[in-house]
């Protein structure tokens, strides 16, 4: 079974384990709440459509793709960063509902010119 096929409308917490490598061709569920990627996950989002309800983002620790062109949803409110991301975050649409913003330690690009949303906490 693919996961592409797979219709699951009730789904709101999703997690993906370590070996999970695209979503190429996934519809996620239109109320998915929570999207976790595992350890080894490190493909781009540029063609991916995440729900407008999502709130909460997780990459783990080798997820290290520029977010340029990826479309955050708006409503999103924790967008968490695994150990090895090291991307520019200047040219990235920053959702302003955003709350909570998280790095992990290889994190040291300027912030200085970054939209930063200002409800973060």
């Amino acid at each position: 079974m693919t996961l592409h096929k797979v219709k699951l409308p009730g789904l709101r917490y999703l997690t993906f384990g370590n070996s999970f490598g695209s979503l190429e061709r996934v519809i996620l569920p239109s109320n998915l709440k929570s999207l976790t990627f595992g350890e080894k996950f490190c493909r781009s989002l540029d063609n991916v459509t995440l729900p407008r309800s999502l709130e909460r983002l997780s990459f783990g620790r080798m997820f290290n793709q520029s977010l340029e062109k990826a479309k955050l949803p708006f409503g999103l409110k924790d967008l968490r960063f695994g150990s090895q991301f090291n991307q520019s975050l200047e040219k990235v649409t920053l959702p302003s509902s955003l709350k909570s913003l998280t790095f992990g330690f290889s994190f040291d690009k300027s912030l200085e010119n970054v939209n930063l949303p200002s409800g973060l906490e």
